[in-house]
Parts: C-alpha cells; structure tokens; sequence
C-alpha cells in the first residue's frame, strides 16, 4: 500500500470537532493549497492514481485533478476521497491526443497529533515476462 502524507494547518485537531468544517474544503486546501511541502505529496498522489493507467507504450499524464466527493468519520478521522481527473495520452508520432476522464476512491486519515493528511492507495503489481521462466 503507497501511503502519501501530506501537511495540514496547525489547528486540524480544533477543526475536526468543529461542527461547521467542511472537509472537501480542508482537502482541496491540504492538496492544492500553499502549505509547505505539500507540492511535492502532490506529485507523489499523481504518479500513485497514474500507476493504475500506465500500459507498455503508453504514458499518460494527469492534465486535471479535482476533488469529486468526501466522506469522512469524525470520531475516527478516516473518510474516502473520489479524485476526479483527466488522463492525457498522446501519441507524438501519430500526432494525436486523447483524453479520459477517471474517477478514483482512495481512503484517507487525518492525523491530528502530527497535523497530516494520509491518503492510502493500493500497489498495482505488475508482472514482468521475466517471471514466466
């Protein structure tokens, strides 16, 4: 399981007991916000929701990510995101384009001793021909 941890403001314990946070706001702010150090979990979160894509000539790139949905458990602190995103694949020697629009559900915790955000994704293992002999 990849975990990407990502920063949150300081006071994430006060918030989640607050009866008016709205946590799609606190999410789309911990991931596209200007926390510090939160840019590169971002490019982490990307290349985990693009290994699900990823085929033997084909390298997509994630041109728009957005938050879809969130549900969290207060009293737990755990919830699941729905990332909305497109994929870009492009082929430069056929001169085209194409883009697709994915949808992701990747479960999360908040960790209000260390003020994070951890969103867990699963591991695609992929085989390799080279296992076959």
């Amino acid at each position: 399981m990849t975990q990407v941890k990502f920063n949150c403001p300081e006071d994430l314990h006060q918030m989640l007991f607050n009866q008016g946070l709205d946590f799609r706001g606190l999410i789309n702010e911990v991931l596209f916000g200007a926390i510090k150090g939160n840019q590169e979990s971002l490019v982490k979160l990307k290349n985990a929701l693009l290994s699900f894509h990823i085929k033997e000539s084909e390298f997509p790139e994630i041109v728009k990510l957005e938050i879809n949905d969130t549900s969290i458990n207060s009293s737990t602190g755990k919830g699941q995101v729905v990332f909305e995103y497109t994929l870009g694949y492009s082929n430069t020697c056929a001169g085209t384009r194409t883009d697709i629009l994915k949808k992701d559900r990747v479960n999360f915790r908040l960790d209000t001793v260390n003020n994070l955000v951890v969103f867990s994704l699963m591991e695609l293992e992929l085989r390799s021909t080279a296992d076959e002999f």
